[in-house]
């Protein structure tokens, strides 16, 4: 434990026996903050170290606060400040979805974001579904602007393959086919109806019979021959294709990555 930190010690224990609550102990709280927020600054975490020293000058007597007050003025002094812009085609674009290094922010116009110095990663999205990613370093005290250039979603067109259009023609074909055969089965039901029932020659009833069965047979490898047709499609087509479910990789991040989801 550092000289500071003793002494931090020693001052927040005398004052957890002046206050003699029984509450949470103030005197925890402060010595948590001084030291954690010496920590933060010296691992280069400064937002963080900004929310322990705000702890520190509400908790600890006035004289490690005047520390923590020292301190968070200088933290102030080195966080660094981004403004995300974002473009599509060349043009500014509404933002839907942003984060940095994979945690969510707030996407109101010309928001302030204050971050740690060093690397970042900006990805944001548009209400078209257009979006982008885009890395950046900021110096200690930097202010800038980040512009995130959105990239469009792909809308290529689909084509069916070969066997399911092969499949198609000759189901069309069959189902017509057997719609032929059906309607000569009754129009020769009909004749033999007008000519000779009913003493007509089984014969000739037989062969209505079989012209219907054939027909039947037909349209059914027909409608087998568009059902296969439907599934080669279906199988073929690319995800998110007809309203289906689309699932894309979203901001890739270190600290995290999300999988986007479309219906």
């Amino acid at each position: 434990m550092t000289h500071r930190s003793q002494v931090a010690a020693a001052l927040a224990f005398a004052l957890g026996l002046a206050s003699g609550t029984a509450s949470a102990d103030p005197g925890d709280t402060c010595i948590s903050a001084y030291e954690g927020s010496q920590q933060q600054r010296h691992d280069g975490a400064l937002v963080r170290a900004r929310e322990e020293l705000a702890l520190c000058r509400g908790a600890c007597p006035a004289a490690l606060a005047k520390d923590c007050e020292v301190w968070s003025a200088e933290v102030e002094a080195a966080l660094g400040h981004v403004v995300v812009a974002t473009t599509l085609d060349g043009d500014g674009a509404i933002v839907r979805g942003l984060t940095i290094d994979g945690v969510g922010r707030s996407v109101a116009l010309g928001g302030v974001i204050d971050l740690d110095p060093g690397a970042h990663v900006a990805w944001a999205s548009s209400d078209t579904g257009a979006t982008g990613e885009t890395r950046f370093v900021l110096a200690r005290g930097e202010r800038r602007t980040v512009t995130v250039a959105l990239v469009a979603r792909p809308t290529d067109g689909f084509s069916p393959p070969t066997p399911s259009i092969v499949l198609a023609t000759v189901g069309g074909t069959a189902l017509l086919a057997g719609a032929g055969l059906a309607i000569a089965g009754h129009l020769r039901l009909s004749e033999l109806r007008d000519t000779c029932a009913p003493d007509c020659d089984s014969s000739d009833v037989d062969g209505v019979r079989t012209t219907w069965i054939a027909g039947g047979a037909v349209a059914g490898a027909g409608v087998l021959a568009l059902a296969a047709a439907v599934a080669l499609v279906l199988l073929d087509a690319p995800n998110g294709a007809n309203g289906g479910l689309a699932v894309g990789r979203g901001p890739d991040a270190a600290n995290g990555a999300s999988l986007l989801c479309r219906f």
